[in-house]
């Protein structure tokens, strides 16, 4: 098997930044480096997002001819080199072809290649106006799907341990709907979980709720966060069990269920 680092270059009539489109990938190839530079034989047309509305439009503009308007170039070639290796190269090459985007010398590259998935605020923007714009006029593909056990419990297990910067809750804050009050979907439900209603009192769930919470352990800063908040709080009147005074009964059930004998 081949390690290649290539550049696809379109011929046709368009321009990029004032320049002929082309873009710097690698590709594993399992024949050989004639059949991958080969219009006629090769179906690979290259990745990433500016190139491949560039492909699409090739392909709704010469939907007989498309392929052999992609000028196919190997930049490097080689059976020897790993994953790693490859993706050094790539990086190098995007650099050297000067390929990204952000040149504008007519690469279509967004990313700098390799394992390297650091995408640029710019980028971040145009993503975030092409999301907005698509749900806009779409509905969610998620809408009316219910996730199986497997699903969540795969989500579940990803995102255990996970933690997100006080930049990130922050941002999230910010551009959070605001569902406070009347707003808040459960508003006024109280009532309707309230006692013996209330889905905790449910086995099942607390103990599934006791599991998605297995693993997971809040930092320093947060557990001083949410002593601050609770502080004063609950004290005297405020506190539950104000005025509750236990039987000896209880008191020695309670004694033993500390001690792992109840």
């Amino acid at each position: 098997m081949h390690g290649i680092i290539y550049k696809f270059t379109i011929i046709a009539k368009y321009k990029f930044d004032g320049h002929k489109p082309f873009y710097v990938g690698q590709h594993w190839e399992t024949k050989s480096i004639d059949k991958f530079l080969s219009r006629n034989c090769s179906n690979y047309p290259g990745s990433g997002a500016i190139w491949t509305d560039f492909i699409n439009r090739l392909k709704q503009d010469y939907p007989t001819c498309w392929r052999k308007l992609i000028k196919r170039e190997v930049l490097y070639a080689s059976e020897m080199v790993n994953q790693k290796g490859l993706d050094i190269l790539e990086e190098y090459y995007i650099k050297k072809t000067k390929s990204h985007y952000s040149y504008k010398l007519g690469g279509c590259n967004i990313l700098w290649g390799g394992d390297n998935h650091k995408v640029d605020e710019q980028t971040r923007m145009k993503i975030s106006v092409s999301k907005k714009k698509w749900f806009t006029e779409n509905e969610a593909p998620w809408k009316g799907r219910k996730m199986s056990q497997e699903q969540k419990e795969f989500l579940r297990r990803i995102n255990t341990g996970r933690f997100v910067s006080e930049e990130t809750r922050i941002k999230i804050s910010i551009n959070h709907a605001d569902f406070s009050g009347d707003k808040n979907p459960n508003f006024g439900n109280g009532k309707a979980i309230r006692g013996d209603k209330n889905p905790m009192k449910n086995p099942e769930v607390s103990k599934r709720n006791a599991e998605l919470r297995k693993g997971k352990k809040r930092t320093l800063e947060q557990r001083a966060k949410m002593s601050l908040s609770k502080k004063g709080k609950y004290t005297g009147k405020n506190a539950s069990n104000y005025g509750h005074k236990w039987t000896d009964e209880m008191k020695l059930k309670m004694s033993l269920k500390k001690r792992g004998l109840l």
